[in-house]
């Protein structure tokens, strides 16, 4: 008998050393939190002297995983704990969870308060499994239920198809769509739900506490204040010291923004690059633009000028960028701002690229559309396109082959008549925050991270242009 509950005791205490995968220590992840009885949307627009803002409507909330607890006497498993970052300081215990072996994600309540006659400790629900493949059947179970003699799960859906996508970080993840019509991670979870919390609101955390304190009327009318009508959602999500989700609302007024617009101005950063040369270093602005049409072939296309020279013609056809240079009588794809993340786009120099994910970033008050493209030979190879915009190098350098005509070049500004919508800041370098992205990493002036030093040129570190000869 002894030697049975050895036993037993070791697989229990190795299912609990070894199975923390999806959940370990330093775990961290931010969830929004709308109040659906006050907003409709996540964000409100307002306007100020004249200026339109957007201001959020939603919660920002971050938990955390840290520090583990055997949370019963006479309980051999061990639950790691979820904490939540508050603003004074005292960071609160929100919940407890714990991983098996059979990939099944656990998650419990621990009430410390005792203002309550039932036991601290709630009977865990099974709320994820993350064992997949086609064909099985995906359940959970909310905290009501997994305290009832008797198990009943509700379905997130039958595995049709697993597919694979970046989501901002920093590689492609497994996920399925729910029969709900949720995004459910592999590893992760939801992105979003209608509740309190997002990941774990499958488990119904928030009205598990409602019931726990149903012989406390105050403290039960609070909880079923605070934390009904909730809608939350999943914006960004750490493991190991990886970022492998970050994906934030968009306002609903949204709007895709054309590159192709009459009056549209780039100002363009040219830096001499050639060595001995009396312009070395040197930093000059070019103008380019947008202005006027022509018809070529009975199509009709806007003039595209550098320092009012005619250069080539300009059209757009959902979101796809054409070009014919004076020099020819050919209609080259230029851009593709409706690539979706996984397609693939081939270069005038005929190298191919994958769109592997996107993000946002923001000039007066506004969310510019980033894309990011890799290389499918050369991991190196990154390029940034912006909605409006363009690459970072200039609007007719999509990709960027290092510097040509002994010049480097990158958009300084871009104006509509006398609006600006974008400006580059000249002390950062406007890319997606990484943790590889330290202070002294390189980048040229477009932006591009560079992996050594160049051995001539000009490069930025910490904000600061540099000449290397």
């Amino acid at each position: 008998m002894k030697r049975y509950i050895s036993f037993f005791f070791l697989c229990c205490l190795f299912t609990t050393i070894f199975a923390q995968k999806y959940y370990p220590e330093g775990t961290n992840w931010i969830e929004l939190r709308l109040d659906t009885t006050k907003y409709e949307s996540w964000y409100t627009m307002i306007e100020e002297d004249g200026i339109v803002k957007t201001v959020p409507n939603y919660v920002e909330t971050h938990y955390y995983v840290k520090g583990d607890t055997i949370p019963k006497e006479g309980y051999i498993h061990q639950y790691k704990i979820v904490w939540q970052k508050k603003e004074d300081g005292v960071d609160s215990l929100q919940f407890l969870i714990s991983e098996n072996l059979n990939d099944i994600i656990e998650v419990a309540t621990l009430n410390l308060e005792e203002t309550t006659s039932r036991d601290p400790f709630s009977y865990p629900s099974d709320v994820y499994s993350f064992d997949w493949q086609t064909g099985k059947l995906l359940t959970y179970m909310d905290l009501y239920t997994a305290q009832l003699a008797g198990y009943h799960y509700s379905v997130f859906c039958t595995i049709s198809e697993i597919k694979e996508k970046s989501f901002g970080g920093c590689r492609p993840l497994k996920y399925v769509e729910t029969d709900g019509g949720q995004i459910l991670i592999q590893g992760i979870g939801v992105t979003s739900w209608d509740d309190y919390y997002c990941i774990f609101g499958p488990a119904r955390l928030n009205e598990w506490l409602y019931f726990d304190y149903e012989d406390n009327c105050e403290k039960q009318k609070e909880i079923e204040e605070n934390c009904s009508h909730y809608r939350s959602m999943l914006v960004h999500f750490e493991r190991n010291g990886e970022v492998l989700y970050d994906v934030w609302p968009l306002p609903e007024d949204y709007a895709y923004r054309p590159f192709v617009e009459e009056g549209k101005v780039w100002n363009i950063e040219k830096v001499s690059t050639w060595v001995g040369s009396p312009d070395y270093g040197v930093v000059r602005t070019e103008k380019c633009e947008l202005k006027g049409d022509t018809v070529i072939g009975g199509v009709t296309y806007k003039k595209y000028y550098e320092e009012g020279v005619y250069r080539m013609a300009m059209r757009e056809e959902n979101k796809k960028v054409y070009v014919q240079y004076k020099s020819n009588n050919q209609e080259v794809l230029l851009y593709d701002f409706g690539l979706k993340e996984g397609e693939r786009f081939t270069s005038s120099h005929d190298e191919e690229y994958v769109f592997t994910s996107e993000d946002y970033v923001e000039y007066d008050n506004k969310e510019l559309r980033r894309m990011k493209l890799v290389n499918v030979n050369d991991s190196r190879d990154i390029n940034y396109w912006i909605e409006g915009i363009g690459a970072l190098a200039g609007p007719t350098t999509p990709f960027y082959y290092g510097m040509t005509g002994g010049e480097d070049t990158s958009i300084a500004s871009c104006y509509v008549g006398d609006q600006c919508i974008y400006r580059r800041d000249p002390n950062s370098i406007q890319l997606p925050a990484t943790d590889a992205d330290k202070s002294s990493a390189l980048f040229d002036l477009s932006g591009r991270k560079l992996n050594t030093t160049p051995q001539k040129g000009i490069y930025i570190r910490e904000g600061k242009k540099y000449i290397h000869n």
